[in-house]
């Protein structure tokens, strides 16, 4: 059974600048200046894409056991897109779960790329989220559902 996940990009990068813009405002002690330096700009696009790159490229990765073809922003789309093979006991009803959970890998594992330049107290936390994540897509993918009898 074919399976497609897509990841949108634009969606991702709008949740990056957005948890960024709050880690930055939240910050205890930060002035103007941490703001400025933790919360992601429209200046930052083209360093963002390069962690967006490489989220694809760690998603890919986790996903080639089942992974029949993967498209993603290298070629001006602006999504991540990978076709899966299924065995026929693979629950379909979590499909939009594995998606959300392959989103915020996605986020996650940015934000934790941004914060390794911006804001190294925080690396770790949104680079085990992003770890957390793909666990959880994997763990999904292998469950099966039990086989029923015909009628």
């Amino acid at each position: 059974m074919r399976v497609t996940y897509t990841v949108d990009k634009e969606d991702v990068l709008k949740e990056v600048r957005r948890l960024t813009h709050y880690v930055g405002s939240r910050k205890v002690g930060g002035d103007d200046s941490t703001f400025e330096r933790i919360s992601t700009t429209e200046s930052d696009h083209e360093m963002l894409d390069q962690f967006w790159n490489a989220a694809c490229s760690a998603a890919t990765d986790q996903l080639k056991h089942f992974a029949m073809s993967v498209n993603n922003d290298k070629d001006g789309n602006e999504s991540y897109e990978v076709v899966m093979e299924m065995p026929s006991q693979y629950d379909t009803t979590l499909n939009e779960s594995i998606e959300d959970s392959l989103t915020n890998f996605f986020i996650n594992l940015i934000a934790s790329k941004w914060c390794k330049i911006a804001d190294q107290e925080d690396e770790a936390k949104y680079a085990a989220d992003a770890l957390g994540y793909m666990a959880d897509v994997d763990k999904k993918m292998y469950y099966r559902k039990r086989p029923t009898r015909g009628q």
